[in-house]
């Protein structure tokens, strides 16, 4: 385990600087500048540092075995819709907060995305297909498991794998920030509860889809 910890963390060295400007061009059609241009790429590193961190941990399959789901069909469609209700219930409970605090539910890298981006549809399938099932393998999955066989009870786990998810978005608005830790305890009480990653797979993509959604819309208007 830890020679693949060591092979994720030097990994990402390797790729050269143009590979991250290439994503960065891919997804945007303006060049970037200063601070903006920082965002996109440490965007990019992010992404490609995930690919690299789950390519690595799948070396790892036999001694840390996931499944999708331990529960028989009904149980986990029933599973999802509550899940659904759930993150139906936290998602208005911080519109309302928003709310109150006049601020808005959106994230400026999202909004810059679509206002100057040239690859749109690579957009919407990155962070709604890709970036749901590499993160849910990575947090909700191995590391989870990790926890578990490190003996850390249950809602331990589910506790660091969120914190270690909300440390990945860490720079948005702390009102955002608060949402994502909330929504990882969702995630995680999904793995725990199904067995497996497939519902906090679905739900992630749920909330990517719905994010970008929201986002798209409120600049239409």
């Amino acid at each position: 385990m830890l020679s693949v910890v060591i092979l994720a963390a030097v990994s990402p060295s390797f790729v050269p600087a143009p590979v991250y400007q290439f994503v960065v061009e891919i997804l945007f059609a303006e060049p970037f500048s200063g601070n903006e241009y920082l965002i996109a790429v440490l965007l990019a590193n992010a992404s490609i540092y995930i690919s690299f961190v789950v390519a690595g941990l799948f070396c790892c399959q036999r001694t840390l075995p996931l499944t999708l789901s331990k529960l028989a069909s009904a149980e986990l469609v029933r599973l999802l819709l509550v899940s659904l209700g759930l993150l139906l219930l936290v998602s208005f409970g911080f519109s309302i907060v928003a709310l109150i605090l006049e601020k808005q539910m959106i994230q400026r890298w999202l909004v810059h995305a679509f206002t100057t981006g040239n690859q749109l549809a690579v957009l919407w399938l990155v962070v709604g297909l890709v970036v749901p099932i590499a993160e849910e393998l990575l947090f909700r999955g191995y590391f989870i498991t990790a926890f578990l066989r490190l003996e850390l009870a249950g809602w331990w786990s589910v506790f660091a794998s969120s914190i270690l998810w909300g440390a990945l978005h860490f720079g948005q608005d702390p009102l955002i920030m608060a949402q994502l830790f909330i929504l990882g305890i969702l995630l995680g009480w999904a793995r725990m509860a199904s067995g497996g990653v497939l519902v906090p797979i679905l739900l992630h993509m749920v909330i990517n889809l719905t994010s970008m959604a929201n986002t798209a819309t409120l600049l239409m208007y």
